[in-house]
């Protein structure tokens, strides 16, 4: 998926709310939490469970895969990371909306 833009938030502006986000991704009908994969373990070659962070959100429309959002790993409460097809900018926006900043698309 490629990276297409980031939901921000000025600096003078309260951050997303971590519990909110993740409510939000439980009751979006475009929200879906990845599910934990099953792999092998390259240094070791035994099977192992790769779980998820649970604050990254798969955008499913129509039963199919087009993007995903996600918090950074480094805990930045100002941003969320977008990636996926063109089309998911709208749902960007609108997520921006609700928690009051603005998407920024790639340039």
């Amino acid at each position: 998926m490629d990276y297409v833009g980031s939901i921000q938030f000025s600096s003078d502006q309260a951050a997303i709310d971590r519990d909110a986000w993740l409510s939000l991704i439980k009751s979006h009908p475009s929200l879906v939490a990845p599910e934990s994969q099953r792999t092998i373990n390259p240094f070791t070659l035994e099977p192992m469970v790769v779980h998820p962070s649970e604050s990254s959100a798969m955008i499913v429309v129509d039963g199919q895969n087009i993007g995903a959002l996600q918090w950074p790993q480094d805990n930045d409460d100002n941003l969320l990371v977008v990636f996926g097809d063109p089309v998911v900018q709208a749902l960007a926006i609108e997520i921006a909306e609700l928690f009051g900043g603005s998407f920024v698309p790639v340039e």
